[in-house]
């Protein structure tokens, strides 16, 4: 939990006291090192809707997803845009969020839990957090080549195939 923020955003005194009711480790930042951060600036004074998006846009740039040949040629400026394109989703353990054969359209990245990839009734690799698989999708319609099978209730972040193909026609624009 945070508090004292809108002291800190605003620089007015503060309009309370907190008063620790259990034994509390704080860790304590003045404005002077908020403001040395702009990332972390804006974190703090976002919405929570922005705050999403701003989370959504740093897992974009992680190293990991550059890995993913679809994405590997992204200017960082495209790589923001593809991040407001993520739309978060939760599957629950043991559900199938898409079988062998059926037409792939999305890549997934798994926020937190683990999916296991499943061809021909074997399974051929685990996805754990900070993965993605479905890549292939993005660059060519057709049938899905394995099964995805949630391991554990796991977050996604889904890219829809349109969106890909708009984000890569305005790279090539530019």
């Amino acid at each position: 939990a945070v508090l004292g923020e809108v002291a800190v955003l605003t620089g007015e005194p503060r309009s309370a006291r907190a008063i620790a009711v259990t034994a509390t480790t704080l860790l304590v930042l003045a404005r002077e090192q908020l403001l040395a951060y702009p990332d972390v600036w804006a974190l703090l004074t976002a919405t929570r809707s922005e705050r999403d998006r701003l989370s959504r846009r740093r897992l974009v740039r992680q190293e990991q997803l550059r890995r993913v040949s679809a994405l590997a040629a992204i200017p960082d400026a495209q790589l923001d845009a593809l991040g407001d394109a993520l739309v978060p989703m939760t599957i629950q353990r043991g559900d199938t969020l898409f079988q062998q054969g059926d037409v792939g359209d999305r890549l997934y990245v798994v926020q937190r839990g683990q999916m296991r990839i499943d061809r021909d009734g074997t399974t051929i690799t685990t996805v754990g957090t900070g993965g993605c698989f479905g890549e292939v999708a993005l660059m060519v319609s057709g049938a899905r080549t394995a099964s995805a099978v949630a391991d554990s209730v796991t977050d996604l972040l889904a890219l829809d195939r349109r969106d890909y193909l708009r984000l890569i026609g305005s790279v090539s624009a530019a």
